[in-house]
C-alpha cells in the first residue's frame, strides 16, 4: 500500500469538511484523528519501503476549523523475526475551500526513511507542496531542494482521484511523475544500482497506484496494486512489475 495510509486527499477532505461547517454557520471545533494500519508492505513513490515485509503504520491528524492541519505518521516492520522502526513522515499545512466544489491547499512535508537492511537504503528530503481539488479529483505539485541528495532538486507532480462507487466502496486511482529540475538525464542514476528492484536505488520517474477500499465501520480493508517506471530506461520497466498489496486499518 502506498504510504502514509491517509493520502494528502483524505487529510484535504477531513479539512474542507471542517471548513465548510464553519462557513455555513454550524458550530466548528478543531478535529482529531488517528489510524493504525496493517499492510502486507508499504510503498512510497512506487517503491518498497519495507523491503517488502510486512508493516504496521500508525498515523495521528489534528484539523483546525481555521483550515490549518497537521499530520504525523510512523512505521515499523519485521526483520527477520524482529521488529524494526522503518521512518516517519509530517505534514504541517493550510486548506481553503474557493466554491462548493473546489479546493486549495499549500504546506510542507518531512519524510525520513531509514535503511531496512544491508541491501536496501534510507530516504530523507523535505517538500513544499500545493495542491487543488475539484471533486473528486486532487492536483498536487510538491517541489523539494535537496531530493535524497544535496542540491537535487525536483518536482514531484502527482494525479488523484477516489470515487465511491458503491455503499462503502471507493476506487482510488493516482498516477505521479517526479522531475529531476538541476540534473541532466545521465546523472540520475550516477549514484545508484540499476539493477537493484528495492528503493530508493533507481530512481523511477513515475508512479501510479490503483486501490480498492471497503468501510466496515471503523474499519478499512484495502487490496492496491502499485507500480513504478522509468520512462527513460526499458530495462527500469522491465525490472520494476506491478506489485499488489493488502492491508486493513482501524480508525478512530
Amino acid at each position: 500500500m502506498p504510504v502514509p495510509n491517509r493520502s494528502p486527499a483524505w487529510r484535504l477532505a477531513g479539512a474542507c469538511a471542517t471548513v465548510i461547517g464553519a462557513s455555513a454557520g454550524h458550530p466548528a471545533h478543531a478535529q482529531l484523528a488517528g489510524s493504525i494500519s496493517v499492510e502486507s508492505d508499504t510503498y512510497l513513490r512506487g517503491y518498497s519501503i519495507s523491503d517488502n515485509q510486512p508493516t504496521i503504520t500508525g498515523q495521528v491528524d489534528y484539523d483546525t476549523q481555521a483550515g490549518v492541519y497537521v499530520s504525523g505518521s510512523a512505521t515499523s516492520t519485521l526483520v527477520d523475526g524482529t521488529a524494526k522502526f522503518v521512518g516517519w513522515q509530517g505534514d504541517i499545512g493550510f486548506v481553503r475551500r474557493l466554491n462548493r466544489m473546489l479546493s486549495m491547499d499549500l504546506g510542507v512535508s518531512r519524510v525520513d526513511f531509514r535503511q531496512v537492511d544491508v541491501y536496501s537504503k534510507g530516504i530523507s528530503y523535505n517538500e513544499i507542496y500545493t495542491g487543488l481539488t475539484y471533486r473528486p479529483v486532487t492536483l498536487r505539485l510538491s517541489y523539494s531542494p535537496e531530493y535524497q541528495a544535496s542540491h537535487t532538486q525536483t518536482l514531484y507532480a502527482d494525479l488523484a482521484i477516489s470515487q465511491a462507487v458503491a455503499r462503502h466502496l471507493v476506487i482510488s486511482a493516482h498516477f505521479a511523475e517526479l522531475l529531476y529540475l538541476n540534473q541532466p538525464a545521465p546523472a540520475r542514476t550516477r549514484y545508484y544500482d540499476t539493477s537493484a528492484t528495492a528503493f530508493p536505488y533507481q530512481p523511477d520517474n513515475c508512479d501510479w497506484s490503483l486501490s480498492a477500499t471497503r468501510q466496515l465501520g471503523p474499519f478499512e480493508l484495502r487490496a492496491s496494486l502499485i507500480g513504478a517506471g522509468n520512462r527513460g530506461s526499458p530495462v527500469a520497466r522491465a525490472n520494476r512489475p506491478a506489485s499488489a498489496t493488502v492491508g486493513a486499518i482501524w480508525s478512530f
